[in-house]
């Protein structure tokens, strides 16, 4: 299971107890942990080299070894409802034993507790009944079949778990699993969970079971409070996984993580975090680095494949022995559909910006919690002349969103890149295959949503574009914070910005505001000057709306644009939090100009006249904004856009935008030019002039492309650091010859 990471302060907003007191505001701070799916992060056992490296160099260790395991034999043969079991210590990254006794035992699973936990109060019966009710009885309000609990829903879906031990049982152990959580040092990530393929063998430290494991600490208790809410949403999880490693041991983990990820959302326990992944999405649907955005992104692939082809087709893919996107091509066949597994990746990049099955039943989501996701813009381009140059990422979409007025003209450098035009209205939808390297589109109006969605399924490539319309639109973003939060306020009153009109004939066309907690619904209000300079009359009715996205900006669009006062007239801008218990961000300032108010029943106030618990006036502001639009202004001089290309260059990446090079994941580019189709051999060597490693590439289509090293030989092994050189040749097509080879050097760091 994944959480976000999330630092709060909030502050408990106190009425007066005396008249003409001043107002208390206190700031305790706390932490939430961050949960995460421990598989993916344990490193890869190879058993006989474990033992014969262990017995190698630690003989007394290997040898405490043995007789810690033996023991544990004698005293499980001993004990029935009070179990030693192995546990894997992700800090040390060693096994360590644990004693735990038999809590709950039904008809498809034993819930084991660690002795410890319990004893130290983190686990009592009250969870554990909860915990098997969920896996066994009744699983979460919005999964499936709410009358059929995780194991049912989990097996239905994905096929049976292993059997190891012949019981037919499946084991959870409760424990407090030793990992870097850390409160004191800021530290909130833990592990929520984890399945060890290792108990799956029969080696010395392996439990020779079906076991699952949940954390105690603080995953179900954590500052005197209990839930098992993230537990459970683990136990799916992580049960998909056991699953999985019955029927595709090796799967590759993209696959295998978005998979425990549907476990998740169809067994009732939500979708995880999708803003984190469509606040930016360019990055490679099978790149895996471990984030949670990482999560999110495979989340919402696998669960728009399981929408589009339905159980048969996941159950077929778990139980299917090719991997990662063979995995996927080799079950849309054996199940009959003609579509590529690019043609499906191109329908969700569409699906994730349209997110509409109305208009057709390719392009959106069914599941009530992705009903109104969408992709966000790479950029909403205003202005023009415009040009951009980007690296994309291979299986990434990309979304532009262009505005302005008359014709607007997009030229792209190189070939037609993979992508489409789509073309929005309340009376149209328009979808357009790029097939040209240059876009006409007349009717072009400020009003309609024209977009440039771009695709790629091929190694990662450099894009480049202009683009340019006759009219640009004038746009002012008002703000008086500094973008950095510094505290929230817990209040059930509207705060409120005062701004001035900077010139005339400026609309209100957007309000922008801060949000700090996930699942916060707000109430949005606009309202003109009153007396004493205050917020008066509402301007328009309140508008409402839910935010996900934790600690991010959020802009949301008035239904029509406000015509507001002329030059240096004031309009305010209000945000209330209606979510019991949530708070309204504030950026402190020592001298501010008094410009933020708060409405708690009592009539307006400016936040000045409010202090902190130590005395300290909140001389800051809301960190809510007002973005205005002046209409249409005329654009500048289109711009010269070289298109051409050389007919063969290879160079580095620049350091500072590619190559900040870590060897535990991160890439080397190598930057390529071609005027023509072909194929690329890049071979590289160490100062001695041995081969290290050799890559090769065909390109279907002339343009720029990135081709990333991982810093490993042809083995698989990192090398170290030093100094590497590279021969590169390419082979033209149209030409029908070698081009001359390209030689340079690369210096690795670590």
């Amino acid at each position: 299971m994944k959480s976000k990471r999330v630092w709060m302060v909030w502050l408990s907003l106190l009425l007066p107890t005396l008249a003409g007191s001043e107002f208390s505001i206190q700031k305790p701070y706390e932490e939430l942990p961050v949960g995460m799916c421990g598989m993916p992060q344990l490193p890869p056992i190879s058993a006989d080299q474990f033992f014969r490296t262990l017995q190698q160099t630690n003989p007394v260790q290997y040898q405490r070894l043995l007789e810690a395991e033996q023991s544990l034999r004698r005293f499980n043969q001993m004990n029935l409802t009070q179990q030693k079991f192995w546990a894997y210590d992700m800090k040390k990254e060693g096994f360590y034993q644990v004693t735990a006794t038999l809590r709950k035992a039904g008809n498809l699973t034993n819930i084991w507790v660690e002795d410890d936990s319990w004893e130290n109060g983190y686990v009592t019966q009250d969870e554990v009944d909860a915990i098997y009710e969920a896996l066994e009885i009744r699983s979460g309000t919005q999964s499936l079949n709410p009358d059929l609990g995780i194991v049912e829903i989990d097996t239905f879906l994905f096929g049976q778990p292993p059997n190891k031990d012949g019981d037919g049982i499946i084991d959870f152990l409760i424990l407090d699993i030793r990992d870097s959580f850390d409160p004191e040092e800021k530290n909130s990530q833990f592990i929520a969970g984890y399945f060890h393929p290792w108990d799956q063998t029969d080696n010395a430290t392996s439990n020779k079971r079906d076991l699952l494991y949940l954390d105690a600490y603080p995953g179900i208790f954590f500052n005197d409070r209990r839930s098992t809410d993230k537990v459970l949403s683990t136990t799916a999880h992580e049960l998909q996984h056991l699953i999985h490693y019955h029927y595709d041991p090796d799967e590759s983990t993209w696959v295998n993580e978005g998979l425990s990820e549907l476990a998740g959302v169809y067994c009732g326990y939500g979708l995880d975090f999708p803003y984190l992944y469509l606040k930016d999405t360019n990055r490679g649907l099978m790149n895996w680095s471990g984030d949670i955005a990482d999560y999110a992104r495979v989340g919402l692939w696998t669960l728009y494949t399981a929408e589009q082809f339905g159980v048969e087709f996941i159950r077929a893919l778990v139980q299917e022995k090719a991997n990662g996107r063979s995995g996927y091509q080799t079950t849309l066949e054996k199940l009959g559909y003609s579509l590529s597994f690019e043609e499906v990746f191109k329908n969700w990049a569409i699906a994730l910006y349209v997110n509409n099955t109305a208009i057709d039943t390719r392009y959106g989501y069914y599941h009530t919690l992705a009903g109104g996701l969408s992709a966000d813009f790479r950029e909403t381009v205003i202005q023009y002349p415009y040009q951009t140059s980007f690296a994309i990422q291979s299986y990434a979409p990309v979304y532009f969103r262009f505005r302005g007025a008359d014709t607007l003209w997009i030229d792209f450098a190189g070939a037609a890149p993979e992508g489409f035009w789509v073309h929005r209205s309340t009376a149209q939808f328009t979808l357009e295959e790029l097939r040209s390297n240059s876009l006409e589109i007349p009717g072009f109006n400020p009003e309609d949503q024209f977009v440039l969605l771009l695709t790629n399924t091929n190694a990662m490539q450099e894009i480049s574009f202009q683009a340019f319309a006759p009219y640009s639109v004038r746009m002012v973003e008002l703000q008086y914070d500094d973008g950095e939060l510094n505290f929230g306020l817990t209040t059930t009153g509207i705060g409120a910005n005062k701004f001035l009109t900077p010139t005339n004939n400026m609309s209100l066309r957007r309000v922008k505001f801060y949000n700090l907690q996930s699942g916060n619904a707000y109430r949005v209000y606009v309202y003109d000057e009153g007396i004493g300079g205050r917020p008066g009359q509402e301007l328009l009715a309140p508008m409402d709306t839910t935010v996900q996205a934790a600690r991010s900006w959020v802009e949301m669009e008035l239904p029509q644009a406000l015509q507001l006062p002329r030059k240096n007239q004031a309009f305010f801008v209000g945000l209330q939090v209606i979510t019991p218990d949530r708070a309204l961000p504030y950026d402190h300032q020592e001298s501010g100009n008094g410009r933020s108010y708060l409405n708690v029943g009592g009539g307006w106030r400016r936040l000045s006249d409010f202090r902190t618990g130590d005395g300290t006036a909140l001389t800051g502001y809301w960190m809510i904004r007002a973005v205005l639009e002046g209409g249409l202004i005329p654009s500048g001089e289109p711009s010269d856009f070289d298109t051409t290309l050389a007919e063969f260059k290879i160079t580095i990446a620049p350091i500072s935008e590619y190559n900040s090079y870590n060897p535990a994941g991160e890439e080397i580019q190598f930057q390529v030019e071609l005027n023509s189709s072909g194929r690329l051999e890049l071979i590289l060597y160490n100062i001695l002039g041995q081969k290290i490693t050799e890559i090769r590439r065909d390109f279907p289509n002339k343009g720029r492309y990135l081709i990333p090293w991982n810093g490993r030989n042809q083995w698989g092994n990192i090398v170290p650091s030093g100094m590497y050189f590279y021969r590169a040749t390419f082979y033209s097509r149209e030409s029908v010859r070698e081009l001359s080879p390209a030689t340079g050097k690369v210096i690795l760091l670590k």
